[in-house]
């Protein structure tokens, strides 16, 4: 079962640190887009990549586990457990930059949201794979 493995995976003591330290680069990549895109603000930028890549990555984690079964063909796996999330992260991730840059249009907090959910998708995706193919 894909979400057994998923889960086992997640919580060896190993794989946790490898995790947090992905989750630590998202933030750095994120914040930098931030940064060049919405404000030059460092603190602002990585306080605001933090809070997102935080509640977005529990969000990753739950449906993750819940939503892939191994039995499902390659094609549905990767759209269920790539795809979909990163079309949730990018507007999650645009409703909670939007509390931290209200003065900005939306369309420039979708915008930076999608860029930045695209560049640091790539990590990801290279970590996701694995899981996706067995």
């Amino acid at each position: 079962m894909l979400a057994e493995k998923a889960f086992l995976d997640i919580i060896v003591p190993t794989t946790t640190w490898y995790m947090i330290f992905l989750e630590l680069i998202v933030i750095v990549i994120e914040a930098v887009f931030i940064y060049f895109l919405l404000e030059r603000v460092a603190a602002k930028a990585f306080l605001s990549s933090f809070c997102a890549n935080f509640i977005t990555g529990i969000l990753s984690i739950i449906y993750l586990i819940f939503s892939v079964e191994a039995s499902y063909p390659f094609y549905l796996k990767l759209i269920l457990a790539v795809i979909v999330p990163l079309v949730v992260n990018i507007l999650v991730e645009a409703a909670i930059l939007r509390l931290f840059y209200r003065y900005r249009t939306v369309k420039r907090i979708l915008g930076t949201s999608m860029v930045m959910n695209l560049a640091s998708y790539v990590l990801i995706v290279i970590n996701i794979m694995p899981l996706l193919a067995s």
